[in-house]
């Protein structure tokens, strides 16, 4: 048995080889053989019984099937495989079906979907394919435990399509919800970009003097073309914080994939969690202190003196507020608003920010940059030119 829901119940097999088809039989348990129904012919190695009662035990069997020109060859039946619906809901309720489908990123050789959580499940089935492939072609599904899903290795300015229902593993089987409305996009064509890349000017220069109130910004003025490492600063994170720190981990793991893509060269990557020894700032109760940062390093650690999230430039670092950990104030896309800051980016001069610096002083990030998403913890924020400004702030030949 693969799968089984309240009135359904679906079975897979090993493919027979030079099978063109095979005969499935499914039936009450306990049926006579004269009472059970017909034979039915499916084309894959499965079988899905649908309309079947609640709690009720299925008997099945299949055979192989081979169409010739002097008629139909039968390989034998196989053994009986038993399986039971699942019973009308008692402790556990049904898995909703997934709703919420959007595409979060794309670029000319990846797609990256999300969806909406759904309450009880321990993962989800997704099933990404090429707009078009026949049933019989198309790839297996995956499964994922979160509710984003990353497609890679795609061919520029191809449609592909995508569906996902919620998983929950139980003692007595696999449970599965429904399959979501399918979500179609395509990758960028060849050459295909969000905008026109600009032509840079003294954006390094700006961006070097966003730091001068607070001496020099370090990612900037230490860049010489390898890439800038994230780190997470471990001795600040309580056990109970861990796993919502770790989310961040796809968050810029999925900012570099951005800016690679865009630009072709990296200049964030992901270096996971940092030992107190090597974060380069030491904290009193209520600032960091001893400013020690390493090159092409950015540190981001969890304050409990402050309930906003902020940069501070002169250590590396992103402060991130204990306060706000678990709501939308600390999403990925607050977390690459801070960063930002520390690639010498300022606030919109049009977006109202209370905060503001002089003419000259920080690239100006996007409107959506500078206000992230609150509602949405993947989010990026980051838009088109916010990544190609980075290009004439960290030239590829280093600064």
């Amino acid at each position: 048995m693969a799968e089984r829901g309240r009135s359904f119940i679906a079975w897979q097999w090993t493919p027979v080889e030079g099978a063109t088809g095979y005969e499935a039989h499914a039936f009450p348990a306990g049926t006579a053989p004269s009472e059970r129904p017909p034979l039915q012919l499916v084309a894959e190695p499965m079988f899905r019984a649908e309309g079947l009662e609640p709690g009720t035990s299925w008997g099945f069997f299949a055979r192989a099937v081979r169409d010739t020109a002097g008629g139909r060859d039968v390989g034998p039946w196989s053994q009986i495989a038993m399986g039971e619906t699942r019973a009308e809901p008692g402790g556990l309720e049904l898995l909703a079906a997934v709703t919420g489908v959007q595409v979060a990123e794309r670029g000319q050789h990846f797609i990256v979907w999300r969806w909406d959580p759904v309450e009880g499940a321990s993962g989800y089935d997704v099933h990404a394919f090429r707009a078009g492939t026949p049933n019989s072609e198309r790839p297996s599904l995956e499964f994922v435990t979160g509710p984003t899903f990353r497609k890679e290795g795609l061919e520029p300015g191809t449609a592909w399509e995508f569906f996902a229902r919620a998983v929950r593993d139980t003692a007595r089987g696999r449970e599965v919800g429904p399959w979501s409305v399918g979500a179609r996009r395509e990758t960028w064509g060849e050459g295909e970009m969000w905008g026109e890349p600009r032509q840079c000017s003294d954006e390094r220069e700006m961006a070097l003097a966003f730091g001068t109130p607070w001496g020099p910004h370090r990612p900037v003025e230490a860049w010489d073309g390898e890439p800038i490492q994230v780190y997470f600063d471990e001795a600040a994170v309580r056990p109970e914080e861990r796993g919502r720190v770790k989310e961040w981990f796809d968050g810029v793991e999925r900012l570099s994939d951005v800016i690679q893509d865009q630009i072709g060269y990296s200049i964030l990557e992901l270096g996971g969690w940092i030992g107190k020894e090597r974060r380069g700032f030491g904290m009193k109760t209520d600032r960091l202190s001893d400013c020690r940062p390493r090159r092409r390093q950015i540190v981001v650690t969890v304050v409990g003196w402050q309930d906003y999230a902020s940069a501070h430039g002169s250590c590396g670092a992103v402060l991130m507020p204990r306060s706000e950990l678990f709501d939308g104030w600390s999403g990925d896309g607050v977390v690459a608003h801070e960063i930002w800051h520390l690639l010498g980016f300022t606030h919109h001069r049009k977006s109202g920010h209370p905060w503001q610096t002089p003419e000259g002083e920080g690239v100006q990030m996007s409107l959506e940059l500078t206000h992230p998403s609150r509602d949405d913890r993947q989010d990026l924020s980051v838009t088109y030119e916010d990544v190609d400004a980075l290009r004439c702030i960290f030239p590829k030949s280093g600064g």
